[in-house]
């Protein structure tokens, strides 16, 4: 006894160091275990993920594989839209259905930018956002980037801008 504390020897402290450093590390190493079998499926608009799913191959791929179906999708929609502008759901279509073939190239050469800009958009986007989920599920964390949400809202209104010019097209060829 030292004054009235008592004085451990000194190797029961460093056993009890290596205990309790040994417990540390087996409850980290738990965590990260547990984190590494449950990737993100949702966040809010704060970037708190919300919504945890069981790391399987299709949960991994569900955002790539969404991407790629929305993409296409686009593609599809953009070679019939070329063919039957009809099908279109733009302002004035009307004006756009009654024009020689020969003046609606132009409007149409602009409805297919819109709709590689759009699937630019969404590949984008749809990759940040599993870029993110990645981060999160390795690092163990549960906050997204802010960027990651924000950065979607930038490229929107570059769509937008995009598809602008449609109507400006559109103006154009009928006043031909």
């Amino acid at each position: 006894e030292h004054g009235s504390r008592v004085v451990m020897p000194q190797r029961r402290q460093s056993d009890r160091h290596v205990v309790q450093h040994f417990g540390e590390d087996a409850a980290e190493a738990d965590h990260h275990r547990r984190a590494e079998q449950r990737i993100p499926m949702h966040a809010d608009l704060a970037g708190e993920v919300d919504r945890w799913a069981r790391k399987t191959l299709l949960n991994a791929f569900l955002l790539p594989l969404g991407a790629a179906l929305v993409v296409g999708l686009l593609q599809i929609l953009d070679e019939q839209t070329a063919r039957r502008p009809e099908l279109l759901n733009i302002p004035d279509k009307e004006k756009l259905v009654r024009l020689p073939a020969r003046y609606r190239a132009g409007v149409l050469a602009r409805v297919g930018d819109m709709m590689d800009a759009a699937a630019i958009v969404v590949g984008l986007t749809f990759g940040m956002i599993q870029w993110e989920f990645v981060r999160v599920a390795r690092e163990g964390g549960t906050k997204l980037n802010v960027l990651v949400l924000i950065a979607p809202m930038f490229l929107t209104i570059g769509l937008l801008l995009v598809a602008s010019r449609i109507t400006t097209a559109l103006d154009d060829a009928d006043r031909a």
